[in-house]
């Protein structure tokens, strides 16, 4: 449904398959972009752990591309504005880089600039071509790859599963609300806000990866998290391994 009040029409590439004001007429998708607070959240948290346990710079640049990836993802879904959704692709794609990268022995922000930087020129440029979509995608994979490969030996490697188990339910959340919209509507009773689930996933996924990445700073063999609430942290005593960079 296009979206006309409040902040004009639709003009970004995607329109989700929440109806347009449905719910408040000053937003043009109100669960999807609400959703967004959770993104805000664990980006706060995760930037308090890195300032706490003096972590590398590329881990607060992850916190902080955590919680703009939350804030341009709502403006995107409140405004279904071109520049919003463009915003929203490019620092969730340079969170994604700078997991990736976090995994070396001295990681460097450096790094993530220098991917982060052609990446974001060819979101905004190549956005006809699903630019975005491909190289999310495979970025996800490489991440995937990469994390299973450092856990490898490690007492997080089943943690690692788990977490991209529910990645690949959050996947399939956007999916079907990408692609089933029309069936949604016609056989169920009520819109199950897929989109909106699907930002609620990721987050805790980007949140359960930020904290194994920095476990495994600690001694390879026995990285440590603990658990509250049902989420991972880092252990009140953490110490980086001698070998790595803190």
């Amino acid at each position: 449904m296009e979206a006309s009040r409040r902040w004009g029409p639709a003009n970004a590439a995607i329109n989700w398959c929440e109806r347009d004001y449905d719910t408040s007429p000053l937003v043009a998708e109100f669960w999807n972009t609400v959703s967004n607070a959770i993104f805000v959240f664990f980006g706060l948290l995760a930037l308090s752990v890195a300032k706490r346990h003096n972590l590398p710079g590329i881990y607060k640049w992850s916190a902080t591309a955590f919680i703009l990836t939350g804030i341009f993802s709502a403006y995107f879904h409140a405004t279904l504005w071109w520049s919003g959704q463009r915003l929203d692709e490019i620092f969730e794609t340079s969170l994604l880089i700078s997991l990736y990268h976090s995994l070396g022995l001295n990681p460097k922000f450096i790094q993530v600039f220098l991917h982060t930087v052609p990446v974001a020129v060819c979101i905004v440029v190549l956005s006809a071509w699903l630019f975005c979509e491909l190289h999310l995608g495979g970025l996800a994979v490489a991440v995937a790859i990469r994390f299973n490969n450092a856990t490898n030996g490690s007492t997080l490697r089943h943690h690692v599963w788990r977490v991209a188990l529910l990645a690949v339910f959050g996947f399939a959340c956007w999916v079907v609300d990408r692609t089933a919209c029309t069936f949604m509507y016609e056989r169920l009773p009520f819109n199950p806000q897929l989109h909106a689930w699907w930002h609620v996933v990721m987050a805790v996924v980007l949140w359960e990866a930020f904290i194994v990445s920095a476990a495994l700073r600690q001694t390879k063999t026995k990285p440590q998290v603990v658990s509250y609430c049902g989420l991972s942290t880092l252990p009140e005593h953490y110490t980086c391994d001698k070998d790595v960079v803190c």
